[in-house]
């Protein structure tokens, strides 16, 4: 009954904290138009593909007319999986799409508060607490940044259920509980690449500290456990793995950078997130630290979080000395994984870090962006705010005044999590779109103009209007060259020879720079477009042309 209420809470929380978004939740994405116009495709072309024809995993519909394989591509399955089951049920309309994509994103805060409130709760054994450190998780800053960017990333809830089953099952030597935890592993990892890492990060900390604490090397169930545990989810996983370990193979794969730029400072724990109602106060310090996107770098844990973990620390007991160690060295153990190659403390590299190392290894490398194990950080200071919330109950015992004082409390950590600062990012279709997407001509492609990793995504988003493949299009991880690398700009004539042989026939043009298309050198001018191909349809920024 508790769970439930919980549940209920964390979802009225998510609504208040989204309150902005949701008027738009049928025709918007929230945050700025980034990689969230991917996932959007995602959604779009997981639900759709079977009508594209050709394989799910290499597809014609990205980078035309070569095409592209999607293994390496972000697809959250769980995620996808629920929108679409609500597509067989509601249908599979656009407008449909864009609510159950929305929906289902947003979920992921009230099923992690979920899965933290029962992993809280294993410890305090009490609602309150067990709450609070739910609270703390789920609606944490990273959380929040990457839910208005990655559906991927932002899929957390996992991770507490993975760690409860996985505590359960080395407790009680439990098998079922083992299953569990594995089926939980499977499903982070189909959520991220990042997450399978990540939750064995945890069980090699786990097992390390287990080992600490009964002052023997691991043997028997508390080896065998996290063995199976990674074999079983990677035996799961295998139809995936495999052709990812064929591509990383092959000469084309490239590693892209990033293990020293999108990476979380040790200055972050204490600086107000982007997003944070003081965040102007500390906007100046964050130009030091950055070094990559404002929210690979969030990792404000809240000054009421630390003064509590602090306080417990300081005020700790026998029975709760052990845990409190626990929790404070995964907090270090996972903080040093998110520092990336160096810890940067105000923007300075000091220390040489444990992923110095793991850039260096084949697939570990792959996993570009450091800063993403700040969330098992969270998990651990959601136990120690639950454990201090406890305490503080049993001493402030009927004493209204203090009740009072730790109600206040609970709303200032309620607060200093608040995104106060949000874009949202309208998708609704241009109307000249209708054009391309009725034309009766079967295979052919459209150019988006002009080119880039932002206008990449806009033409994904085009493309769930007018369902026609496209040269452009944000893929994870290119393996070839394509179209979209070798277009003619200078010589409109060899340009249009190329765009008729390879069938693409109609180029969206941009007539003007936008927030996420802007010309370049390579792009050519928009006037010789005009000049050289036929416009059928022209609308403030956007001119169509046929090209045969």
């Amino acid at each position: 009954m508790h769970a439930c209420i919980a549940f209920f809470l964390y979802a009225l929380l998510t609504a208040l904290f989204f309150h902005a978004f949701l008027p738009h939740i049928a025709t918007s994405l929230p945050g700025p138009p980034e990689d969230n116009l991917m996932d959007f495709w995602n959604s779009w072309y997981f639900v759709t593909a079977q009508q594209h024809g050709g394989s799910f995993y290499q597809t014609r519909m990205l980078t035309y007319p070569e095409g592209a394989s999607l293994y390496f591509h972000t697809f959250a399955y769980p995620r996808l999986a629920l929108v679409w089951m609500g597509a067989a049920i509601f249908g599979a309309e656009r407008e449909t799409l864009i609510v159950l994509h929305n929906v289902t994103h947003l979920l992921s805060f009230p099923l992690s508060g979920l899965g933290a409130y029962l992993l809280v709760r294993k410890f305090t054994d009490e609602p309150l607490s067990a709450w609070a450190g739910g609270f703390v998780f789920a609606f944490n800053p990273s959380h929040v940044q990457h839910a208005l960017h990655h559906v991927g990333i932002t899929s957390i809830e996992f991770f507490p259920f993975f760690a409860l089953f996985y505590w359960q099952a080395i407790e009680k030597r439990s098998a079922a509980w083992l299953a569990a935890a594995v089926l939980c592993m499977t499903m982070a990892a189909l959520s991220s690449l990042y997450y399978l890492f990540y939750c064995g990060y945890f069980m090699l900390f786990h097992m390390a500290a287990m080992a600490w604490r009964e002052r023997t090397l691991p043997r028997r169930w508390n080896l065998a456990a996290p063995v199976f545990t990674g074999v079983a989810a990677l035996l799961l996983l295998m139809p995936l793995v495999i052709p990812m370990m064929r591509q990383m193979a092959s000469g084309d794969f490239s590693y892209p950078p990033g293990h020293a730029t999108f990476v979380i400072d040790l200055a972050a724990y204490a600086l107000f997130s982007p997003h944070h109602v003081f965040a102007p106060l500390t906007a100046p310090f964050y130009r030091f630290i950055l070094h990559g996107n404002p929210w690979e770098a969030a990792g404000y844990l809240g000054l009421a979080n630390i003064a509590l973990f602090v306080w417990i620390w300081n005020n700790r007991n026998d029975s709760q000395d052990w845990l409190l160690r626990y929790c404070l060295a995964g907090m270090l153990f996972f903080g040093a994984l998110a520092a990336g190659s160096y810890l940067r403390i105000f923007g300075i590299p000091t220390l040489p870090m444990p992923t110095l190392l793991l850039a260096e290894l084949p697939f570990f490398k792959s996993l570009r962006a450091p800063s993403r194990a700040v969330v098992f950080v969270y998990l651990f200071l959601a136990i120690g705010v639950g454990l201090a919330i406890r305490l503080a109950l049993q001493r402030i015992g009927a004493h209204k005044r203090l009740q009072m004082a730790l109600a206040g409390l609970l709303a200032l950590i309620a607060i200093d999590f608040y995104p106060a600062f949000y874009r949202i990012t309208p998708i609704a279709c241009a109307p000249g779109l209708e054009i391309i997407r009725n034309d009766p001509a079967r295979d052919f492609g459209v150019l988006n103009i002009p080119r880039g990793q932002e206008a990449d995504n806009a033409a994904l988003t085009e493309q769930t209007c007018h369902g026609r493949p496209v040269v452009l299009g944000e893929v994870a991880r290119a393996t070839a060259l394509t179209l979209r690398d070798t277009l003619e700009t200078s010589d409109m004539q060899a340009q249009r020879r190329q765009l008729t042989e390879a069938k693409v026939k109609y180029i969206l043009l941009r007539l003007e720079d936008d927030e996420i298309r802007r010309w370049r050198e390579n792009d050519g001018k928009a006037e010789n477009y005009l000049a050289a191909y036929p416009a059928v349809h022209t609308e403030r920024n956007l001119a169509i042309l046929q090209v045969y």
